[in-house]
């Protein structure tokens, strides 16, 4: 069985370095995710632990924190699970944000359950697949040890994103792109 590492980004909500908000709280719905998916690592009897930042510290604070937790384990793979913003699209356009990857290079190790995980939130949520991008200059794809992977979950300022958000449903099909399989799902 696999070791996986898995944080939501930022500190928690109304402390610190909080993530973005719209119609969606970032640092509230990023957690929804992260702790479904380690349950459901788990309950597929992998190890999962939890590099959350849970204080209020500065943004630097903040990664610092997570990069540590991270390296202390040795594990498969990093997966740090954020949401997007940027569209303001307050009033809905038909059209959504979307779910995208980033990795560290394209010779990531990470790049094909990036893809997979991509695909599975696309298909899942019913929204657009932005696809893979490579960002090398992100703290936690450059320090954390591990093959690691950032998912943009969907636009915190999408209406259209917003009104298809379901985070259970979405740390499901993260993990079916992280093992490559259906899953039971635990209870």
């Amino acid at each position: 069985m696999a070791k996986y590492n898995v944080h939501a980004g930022h500190c928690p909500q109304g402390k610190g370095a909080s993530g973005a908000v719209g119609f969606l709280k970032e640092s509230v719905e990023d957690r929804i995710v992260k702790n479904e998916m380690i349950r459901l690592l788990k309950s597929e009897g992998h190890t999962a632990y939890d590099c959350t930042c849970d204080v209020a510290t500065t943004q630097s604070g903040c990664l610092a924190r997570i990069v540590t937790k991270c390296n202390s384990h040795s594990v498969d793979e990093d997966a740090s699970v954020h949401l997007n913003s940027g569209r303001e699209d307050e009033k809905g356009d038909g059209d959504t944000g979307g779910v995208e990857v980033l990795i560290y290079s394209w010779a990531s190790a990470s790049k094909e359950t990036a893809e997979r995980i991509c695909e599975e939130v696309s298909k899942e949520l019913g929204i657009r697949n932005r696809g893979v991008k490579v960002d090398s200059s992100l703290y936690v794809l450059r320090k954390t040890k591990a093959p690691a992977y950032l998912i943009e979950c969907c636009f915190v300022d999408d209406k259209d994103d917003y009104e298809k958000w379901d985070a259970k449903r979405c740390a499901k099909a993260i993990v079916r792109g992280m093992l490559n399989k259906d899953i039971k799902g635990g209870s």
